[in-house]
């Protein structure tokens, strides 16, 4: 007869690759990066408890911020930016493409 066998191996194996997958998950459900971060502040951009969602998911977000750049950019500062003129970039930052003459 067969004897009854025990599955904590399995049970333990399961967990083991539930828990990255929810992980990543709940991160992808709580990140909303077509929020506005007002006053700087980009811990806003979590649905729910931002503050804890930044600590908790910080590690993936720094990922995901990687391979997204342009899903983290600010759509205020996109719009600023791009209603700049770029020969007025220099000027902004207090430099100038011309030579001086003193």
């Amino acid at each position: 007869m067969h004897e009854p066998r025990s599955y904590p191996a399995a049970v333990v194996a399961v967990l083991l690759l539930l828990t990255p997958l929810i992980y990543v998950g709940s991160y992808c459900l709580l990140v909303d990066t077509n929020t506005v971060c007002l006053y700087g502040n980009p811990d806003l951009r979590y649905r729910t408890s931002p503050e804890l969602c930044a600590k908790i998911f910080w590690p993936v977000e720094q990922v995901d911020r990687r391979v997204r750049p342009d899903a983290w950019e600010d759509p205020l500062i996109k719009l600023i930016i791009s209603s700049i003129e770029p020969e007025s970039w220099d000027r902004c930052r207090g430099f100038s493409s011309e030579p001086n003459e003193h």
